[in-house]
């Protein structure tokens, strides 16, 4: 007998022995691979698979040997097929969607020939779910788990299933057994997370996440899901350990931070006691506090606590600069902390006019240094530094002589603040220029013309289907199924600067994703935004809401902002094909009760939406700040930065409307509403905003 026969009747007769259902797999799939070769033996390795509850690749029946184990060479076959599929990252998505529907055909072939086993309906499970055909996945997978009902593996498909069409209590169950069988399977408890997380359990789910990540498991989903958690969670009590978590969150890359930052203010809030007017506080502490300064670096935190603090830290640094004539090295990098914040408020804070003469000084000692054609950076950094607490850089009258240096040229330490204070206003500002044509005159003498939400294009960590998702998230009819496999056109309209258009056209594999809106300074920060994105399927224009576009092809599915004209609703409208979706979302009553009389008073006194005037606003209104009449105001994130101000005092064309009078506006539009009106107590939480999918009269 031949070397090689030999050993392969070895391996044929200790798989007969085996015990162990991974060492009778590893040799199955060894053995098999000499199929080809040796049929007779692959038919009696084959015949003597045992029956229920095994590796069986197919339980034959009605076929004879030969056939059998012509059709386990097929399985084997197509599974080494898929895994060379999944392992060529380089495919394009139509290569391998195409390479994966024609093994599920192959599979389906097989199985409608003979009666398959477990591992046969589990392949055809995982082909069908990376096809995105989840309802299909699920039926091979609970097929799989009937005939081998302790195989971890098959039930954790299924659960994954379960849960991907919104079967959260089935997915959760199955995420369980999983567990009951491998008490450390990290997929299971990373399912239960997750389907914990969809059904809005927040706290439950960030405890699940928080255990993942103190266990050394991260990902950029993980990442993205706890942030999720904390979004929707309220901070009651300081602990070490949320401390040390938020440090970690707020350094990472992989997700946008800013959603952390309400959270984490109120954890500072608790640490330092700040809403006790006694609390003592160390201004050296404070300077030493590496989760304060990542917040300071991070964004605004919509807390009059905190911007109190902010503002009594800043004051202590400016005023030990002024009497000592020097910024201590040990107060440098809060510092410039909080010359970030005051650049994400847009220089809102409130300053007395002991720090506002100051500054005078301050800009005119930078102003005669710099005006030296030798003059050392050196020689103007500290005086920078402290410009940079109260007044953005770039509307210096020596801002140009500050740019003729690259941001690489300034110290390390101090980049973070040029590059938020100068040469990212400087982007903004080209970026309108080139396509509006303002001037650096309308740029000083303003002061604000910067978007309120700005944002940072973060890739998402996984791509889905709009058609499949919104059929998972909102209703399987919602979506008409014409959608499926074709590309959506969407058009957001109102779409501010342009982040949900981003992430549309980011996280969704099959849109054409249009944003509009009126606002040129919007338009200018989302094409400055994403002109370096990669996003192919993304485009902007400005708006004119009054005269919609006729030569343009409709869309499948509009949504249209609360910054949206509804008034013009009708005419819009016309631009949806007969069998699309809309959204529409309306600023409720209630935003005019928050704003209604200042807008009517900063309008009766005609004044600007300049930065003067914003913060002579805010300083009343949080003067009177224990009073109570502000309160819904104060709660609005908007009022911490001076360009929400500016939108939300100085917009007298906004529009406000009850829920009745929103289904009117629908209505009149021909269109229908595709859930329910709500009821009597969801309509009082709707007076804040109605979120509303609706679809034209007589569409199916």
């Amino acid at each position: 007998m031949p070397a090689f026969l030999f050993l392969f009747n070895n391996l044929v007769n200790y798989f007969f022995e085996s015990k162990s259902y991974l060492a009778r797999h590893s040799l199955l799939t060894l053995i098999t691979k000499q199929i080809t070769y040796l049929p007779v033996l692959a038919e009696k390795v084959y015949l003597m698979l045992p029956q229920e509850g095994s590796i069986t690749v197919h339980q034959s029946t009605r076929l004879s040997p030969t056939e059998a184990a012509d059709l386990a060479r097929r399985v084997i076959q197509i599974n080494q097929d898929y895994n060379t599929i999944n392992a060529a990252l380089s495919s394009s998505d139509a290569i391998r969607t195409t390479a994966l529907n024609q093994l599920l055909v192959q599979i389906e072939q097989v199985i409608e020939q003979d009666i398959p086993g477990a591992a046969t309906l589990n392949l055809a499970g995982r082909i069908s779910f990376d096809l995105d055909l989840t309802e299909l996945a699920n039926e091979y997978f609970q097929r799989a788990g009937m005939l081998e009902p302790s195989n971890a593996n098959y039930l954790l498909n299924n659960a994954n299933a379960q849960a991907l069409l919104g079967n959260y209590s089935q997915a959760q169950a199955l995420f369980n057994k999983v567990l009951d069988l491998e008490p450390s399977s990290l997929p299971a408890f990373t399912g239960i997370a997750f389907c914990l997380l969809e059904t809005k359990q927040y706290d439950a789910a960030f405890l699940h996440y928080r255990s993942i990540l103190a266990h050394g498991h991260t990902s950029t989903e993980i990442h993205h899901q706890i942030t999720e958690c904390i979004e929707n969670l309220q901070c009651d009590t300081y602990t070490v350990e949320l401390e040390l978590l938020l440090n970690y969150l707020l350094r990472l890359e992989d997700i946008d931070t800013r959603r952390l930052i309400e959270f984490a203010g109120q954890l500072i809030t608790h640490k330092y006691d700040l809403t006790n007017p006694e609390a003592a506080l160390d201004i050296d502490v404070l300077a030493q506090d590496e989760l304060l300064l990542c917040i300071l670096e991070t964004g605004v935190v919509p807390s009059v606590h905190f911007e109190e603090l902010v503002t009594l830290l800043r004051l202590s640094i400016f005023s030990e600069c002024a009497i000592n004539q020097t910024l201590r090295t040990e107060l440098q990098a809060c510092a410039i902390a909080i010359g970030v914040y005051a650049s994400h408020t847009d220089y809102a804070l409130i300053a007395t006019e002991e720090e506002q003469n100051h500054i005078k000084a301050i800009q005119l000692q930078i102003a005669t240094n710099i005006g030296y054609e030798k003059a050392d950076i050196d020689d103007i950094s500290g005086a920078l530094i402290l410009l940079g607490m109260y007044e953005a850089l770039y509307v210096q009258s020596f801002s140009f002589d500050l740019l003729r240096y690259d941001l690489e040229d300034w110290p390390i330490a101090m980049q973070s603040l040029l590059e938020v204070s100068l040469y990212q206003l400087s982007k903004e500002h080209h970026a309108r220029y080139t396509l509006f044509g303002q001037t650096m005159a309308e740029l000083l003498e303003n002061g604000l013309p910067r978007s309120k939400e700005r944002w940072a294009a973060i890739k998402t960590p996984q791509k889905k289907d709009f058609y499949a998702t919104l059929k998972q998230k909102l209703a399987p009819t919602l979506p008409p199924s014409s959608w499926q496999g074709k590309t959506v056109r969407v058009l957001l309209l109102a779409c501010g600067s342009g982040q949900k258009a981003f992430d549309y056209a980011n996280q969704f594999t099959n849109v054409s994703v249009l944003g509009a809106d009126a606002s040129q300074i919007d338009m200018a920060y989302a094409h400055m935004r994403t002109q370096h994105s990669a996003c192919d399927n993304l485009e902007f224009a400005v708006a004119d809401y009054a005269l919609p576009p006729q030569d343009i092809e409709k869309f499948d599915y509009i949504e249209f902002g609360q910054g949206f004209d509804f008034s013009k609703l009708d005419a819009w409208i016309n631009l949806l094909n007969d069998d699309g979706v809309a959204r529409i979302n309306c600023p409720g009553t209630e935003h005019r009760e928050i704003t209604g009389v200042l807008t009517e008073l900063v309008k009766a006194r005609g004044m600007q939406a300049n930065l003067d005037n914003i913060r002579l606003i805010r300083s009343s209104i949080l003067l009177e700040k224990e009073s109570g009449l502000w309160n819904k105001l104060l709660e609005n994130p908007y009022f911490y930065s001076a360009s929400g101000c500016r939108d939300i005092l100085f917009n007298d064309s906004a529009q406000f409307y009850t829920v009745e009078q929103a289904f009117n506006l629908i209505q009149n539009a021909g269109l229908i509403s595709v859930f329910p009106r709500p009821s009597a107590r969801r309509a009082a939480q709707a007076e804040q905003m109605l979120d509303v999918f609706v679809r034209k009269l007589g569409s199916h």
